[in-house]
């Protein structure tokens, strides 16, 4: 898995928090 990736999920999963 590539660290850009990773990160790019880990902001949309808190960019989803409402």
């Amino acid at each position: 898995m590539n660290k850009e990736l990773a990160e790019n999920a880990i902001v949309t999963l808190f960019s989803k928090t409402p």
